[in-house]
């Protein structure tokens, strides 16, 4: 097996890697890769991306969004969390085999002093809490086999980057099927990852009790993956959605820094993570190329940082906003959304106007559901004449928020 490391933390390129890695990369070698990534949200292949992140907060808060090749949940990562991918042949094997890749990982998290189980299919525990989520991808006779492991990630920011906000779907929130695959990522469809990439606490790290404390209060925050809605997400809106794809579903989490038998930063963990697996395996290393860079970079443009990609591949969906607004009254806009852009959208309300919205709608109608996108679409239409004392930019906040 060959050593590998990412030499960034970008994740649109990162995902890229991954992809490089498996399809142009010898397949007479087997391969491991650690990787890191600035803030994200990591969305499983089959999501709806517009149910999964909060809009608002990615935005503020600068918090990437990206598709992965594999289905499954959302998950959010940053520079507390540590990745690893198993790229390995398997033959005529077509079922998903997580524990030949968990074994090794439990193996490193044990040389540490980390007491860690296996939980259900694809999960790794640590004190009944889960700090490690595992996925896979099969094709050609390969597997990609990437997990998360949770060792000091900012829970709050996780909670802030993945939270329902207005408009997300309720439990029981109806699947729908998505259209034909429109890159070259989308032909790797024939895959269906058992997401397990788990959400992070983060205050954990400061000191063992407190940071156990502080794991246990926010496990409610947990990585989604699954078949089910999250439960909470109405609760945080007064809107309601009916979402095509596979919605999150959330786990008891906490990070690994405070079960370490010795306190280190992730810097020094990911060290340690690392030579654990050259020494045990007897691995070589190989160092990406120039041509290999490259690589990973045009494919990088070509799919993972496009929006067609990462919002645009979402399965249709409904979704109602609603909102009160001084001066003007209740509105509430119901849109059904197709490939990340508005197909219908009425509205409703207490509030007065002097025109109808039918050149509104016109406007709206075929627009991606980003705030530039819809600003060029009503620039020039006084928005107040549908809705009294309401400007565009409100409107369009509303709509994207």
């Amino acid at each position: 097996m060959v050593f590998l490391e990412s030499p960034s933390n970008d994740p649109y390129f990162n995902l890229a890697l991954e992809q490089h890695v498996f399809d142009n990369f010898d397949n007479a070698e087997e391969y491991l890769m650690l990787w890191q990534n600035d803030s994200a949200v990591v969305l499983g292949k089959n999501q709806n991306a517009l149910a999964e992140v909060d809009p608002t907060y990615i935005s503020e808060h600068g918090v990437s969004v990206v598709r992965r090749l594999s289905g499954g949940g959302a998950v959010y990562h940053d520079l507390g969390n540590v990745n690893y991918s198993f790229i390995v042949n398997i033959g005529e094997l077509r079922e998903y085999d997580f524990s030949s890749f968990v074994a090794p990982v439990l193996g490193a998290l044990e040389s540490l002093g980390v007491d860690a189980r296996v939980a259900g299919r694809n999960d790794i525990t640590v004190d009944g809490k889960k700090i490690s989520g595992n996925a896979q991808y099969i094709k050609g006779g390969r597997v990609l086999h990437h997990g998360t492991l949770l060792y000091d990630t900012d829970l709050f920011a996780m909670r802030g980057a993945l939270a329902a906000p207005k408009g997300l779907p309720q439990s029981g929130a109806a699947a729908c099927a998505s259209d034909a695959e429109r890159s070259s990522a989308a032909e790797h469809s024939d895959t269906a990852e058992r997401s397990g990439d788990a959400a992070r606490s983060s205050a954990a790290a400061r000191s063992s009790a407190a940071a156990r404390s502080s794991a246990a209060e926010h496990s409610d925050t947990a990585e989604r993956s699954g078949d089910a809605a999250r439960s909470d997400a109405a609760a945080r809106s007064g809107a309601a959605a009916r979402s095509g794809g596979t919605a999150s579903v959330r786990s008891f989490v906490a990070n690994i820094r405070p079960y370490m038998s010795r306190n280190m930063p992730t810097k020094d963990f990911y060290n340690e993570l690392r030579k654990y697996f050259i020494k045990k395996y007897n691995m070589g290393e190989r160092a990406l190329s120039s041509d290999d860079i490259d690589a990973v970079r045009e494919l990088r443009t070509a799919v993972y940082d496009k929006w067609e990609w990462n919002y645009g591949r979402s399965p249709q969906c409904s979704i109602r906003k609603a909102r009160r607004v001084e001066g003007c009254g209740n509105i509430q806009a119901h849109m059904d959304i197709s490939e990340g852009r508005i197909i219908d959208v009425e509205f409703y309300g207490d509030y007065f106007g002097s025109g109808d919205t039918s050149e509104l709608v016109t406007r709206l109608v075929g627009r991606k559901v980003v705030e530039a996108d819809l600003r060029d679409a009503i620039s020039g239409f006084d928005v107040g004449r549908c809705f009294h004392n309401l400007d565009n930019d409100t409107l369009v906040s509303l709509i994207c928020d």
